[in-house]
């Protein structure tokens, strides 16, 4: 079963180094959609935060793909806007999309190899399960 995310595409070089963007970019996601998640019962934990991609920008920098929040969360293009306008204030530039997630966490390796074919995800070994 799917889910889907509110994604952004992120340049690392607008203002800052690539790791300093990266975690400003966090720090503003942590801030201001994961509340917004959490509120409306949204458990994103088990997909990996970033993805890396194959585009590069001038400077040969590889350009990130990073969760925002569930599409529930922003459910119109006017509030996708109002985060990119509020990022782009703090020095983030933001060309969010919608992305198909695994809505569940991965149990099994096999699970594991389907669910990260949408998005790169965690594999979470539930020992009772086993014992």
């Amino acid at each position: 079963m799917t889910s889907t995310l509110a994604t952004a595409t992120v340049d690392p070089l607008l203002k800052h180094p690539p790791s300093t963007t990266l975690f400003v970019t966090h720090r503003f996601i942590q801030k201001q959609l994961t509340p917004l998640d959490i509120e409306a019962g949204m458990d994103l934990t088990h997909l990996k935060r970033v993805r890396k991609t194959e585009k590069t920008n001038d400077d040969g920098v590889n350009v990130l793909d990073i969760i925002l929040c569930s599409a529930s969360t922003l459910p119109g293009e006017e509030e996708r806007q109002d985060v990119v306008k509020e990022a782009l204030e703090q020095g983030i530039e933001l060309y969010p999309r919608l992305e198909m997630v695994s809505r569940w966490p991965a149990f099994t390796p096999s699970q594991l190899s389907e669910f990260k074919k949408l998005w790169p995800t965690t594999l979470r070994i539930d020992s009772s399960r086993y014992t």
